[in-house]
Order: structure tokens, then C-alpha cells, then sequence
């Protein structure tokens, strides 16, 4: 009985000053007032889950979550926390009187699950009801609510699952046979400013609207890389552009830009670039750096890695042309 007790508290979660503080400044960004309600109370939801998993012993990230980007609240209904070296939990609250809960579309996809958060009258408290690891008509039916008792266990299978995917190299000819990996994003899936996607280098590199393969663009693909170290937290885009030649070699073409938290790379970062036998190719560093940018051909079958270094924070990214 004591430990029912026990998990029945830890499902309610207090929501103080701080919350709604940030609430109310997420709000204050909306342009009418159904909006900055909606932006209010998905930011109460997603701090509820937040402290909910820190109890837990999971470590959340809001900054790099999309419901703490007040220019992605404005454009979409958004309620994600991501979990680092996890994915993303998109946390929706109840609406009153249903026993569903309707998932808005832009957030049907690049989510590991879907956890449903009861708000008080007040305001005042939450309570975290369960979650489902995929939508049903795109919906959320409380009725098929996992328990909480087994969250844990399911964040752990996909940390592993994600490990697993990222020590996979990626294969860049596939590439130009429109075969892209999950992680690797169009451009324009991402609000980032458009400057972020051109090549100072050469006026050929221009990203096209579908992100087909033309002989004048090539291919081009971004993935966002979170940066935690022991004095920052923050996102980067690296962004790769790939394009073949006469002579069987694909040209590459790589930068390091950031995203729409920062205007410069964080001061200190090292990029390298290094080939199969993790020899360097290429390095620069950020010292107040709009973007980093480096270009090199190789053949077909040879494999690189980029890698991205701050303080005590690495990650390394591999390649096979």
C-alpha cells in the first residue's frame, strides 16, 4: 500500500512561480490571445514532464526542445521535451470531459512517444498520467495509456536503440539516390535563417526548394547536434552538401553554422575533419565565428568523420562516401 502511495504522488507534480513565470514570457511573444493561452499551456504541460523525469533520474533538455522556441510556438502547436541521447516526448495535457486526446499533425512524427498530463483548475499542480509509444488516429485514447512504471524502462530501449543507429556510419552515395538516414533533415523541415544553408565558396551550392538532386546543388542535409558541456548548453547545424564529378569522386562540402538560439558558433569550438584512419584532415576553431565552413572530394567506398569539440563535450559523426 505504501508504495502505491508512494507512486501516486510522484505522478503529481507541483507547478511554482518559476513555471509560470516562463509561461507568461512564452505568451507575451503571440500575436492574439488563443495563441499565447495554447503557447501558456503547453509550456506548463512540458515543465510538468520535466520535473517528472528529473525525479526520475532522466536528464531533459528544454533548450533544444522545439516548445521552448518562441518562433516555433508561433508557427506550430508544439509540446516536446527532448531527452538527450533519447528523442523527443511530445507531452499533450486533457481536455475536459473526453477520453481522448487530439494530437495536432505537425507533431505526429520524430517522436519516441506521447505522454498525456492532467492540469489542475488551479493551475497549480499536474498529474502525468501514462504515455503511448505511437498515436492511434492521431490521437492520444486514455483508455491505452501505458503505466508510468514501465516509462523508464521504454526511455532505456530507446536510448539503446538510438546509440545503436548513431554508431552506424552514413552513406553519402545513397544520398544522390534519395536514400536519406532519419537524422539528417531538407533544410527546409528546419526554421533556420536561409543564409545558414549557402557555401560562401561557391555560388553552385544553392539549396533547391525540393532538395532534389540537380547538377548545379547537388544534395544538401542538415542535422541539428546539441552541445552540453561544462558551461554551455547549445545547438549547432551541421550541414553537409554533396555533388558528383566527372571522374566518379563526389565533391563535399561541410559547415558548421548556428541555429536560431545563438548568432555565432560558441566561442571555443573545435571542428576536425578526419579520414579513415582518423588522421587529420582538416581543423578550424570558433573565436566569435558566424560559420565554419570546409570542402575536399573523395572516392566512393572512402570514409571520413567529423568531429565537433567543446570543453569536455565530443561528438563525432562518420561517413562513408
Amino acid at each position: 500500500m505504501l508504495e502505491l502511495m508512494t507512486k501516486s504522488i510522484m505522478s503529481r507534480i507541483p507547478i511554482g512561480i518559476e513555471a509560470h513565470k516562463q509561461a507568461k514570457k512564452f505568451s507575451l511573444h503571440q500575436a492574439n490571445q488563443k495563441k499565447a493561452k495554447q503557447v501558456y499551456l503547453n509550456t506548463l504541460t512540458v515543465w510538468s514532464v520535466k520535473t517528472y523525469l528529473n525525479i526520475l533520474g532522466w536528464e531533459t533538455s528544454l533548450e533544444t526542445s522545439d516548445s521552448w522556441n518562441p518562433m516555433l510556438q508561433s508557427l506550430m502547436d508544439v509540446a516536446d521535451l527532448d531527452i538527450p541521447n533519447c528523442g523527443k516526448l511530445e507531452c499533450r495535457k486533457t481536455q475536459a470531459k473526453t477520453n481522448w486526446i487530439n494530437i495536432p499533425a505537425e507533431v505526429w512524427f520524430e517522436r519516441i512517444g506521447y505522454i498525456a498530463v492532467e492540469l489542475n483548475q488551479s493551475l497549480r499542480e499536474a498529474s502525468i498520467l501514462g504515455f503511448v509509444s505511437q498515436l492511434r488516429e492521431g490521437k492520444i485514447f486514455l483508455a491505452e495509456l501505458q503505466s508510468l512504471d514501465e516509462l523508464s524502462l521504454y526511455l532505456d530501449r530507446q536510448r539503446q536503440r538510438q546509440q545503436l543507429v548513431l554508431s552506424k556510419p552514413v552513406q553519402l552515395s545513397q544520398w544522390l539516390e534519395g536514400v536519406f538516414e532519419l537524422s539528417w533533415k531538407q533544410p527546409e523541415q528546419l526554421a533556420l535563417p536561409k543564409n545558414t544553408f549557402s557555401f560562401r565558396s561557391s555560388s553552385q551550392l544553392i539549396v533547391s526548394k525540393t532538395d532534389s538532386l540537380t547538377n548545379d546543388a547537388g544534395v544538401t542535409r542538415v542535422k541539428l547536434i546539441e552541445i552540453q558541456s561544462i558551461s554551455i548548453t547549445n545547438q549547432i547545424a551541421l550541414i553537409l552538401n554533396i555533388k558528383s564529378q566527372k571522374n566518379q569522386e563526389l565533391e563535399i562540402s561541410v559547415k558548421v553554422s548556428p541555429t536560431y538560439i545563438c548568432t555565432t558558433l560558441p566561442y571555443g569550438l573545435e571542428i576536425m575533419v578526419l579520414d579513415e584512419r582518423e588522421k587529420l584532415m582538416m581543423q578550424a576553431q570558433a573565436k566569435e565565428t558566424e560559420s565554419i565552413e570546409f570542402r575536399f572530394s573523395g572516392e566512393i567506398g572512402e570514409k571520413f568523420s567529423i568531429q565537433v569539440s567543446l570543453h569536455n563535450f565530443t561528438k563525432i559523426e562518420t561517413f562513408i562516401i
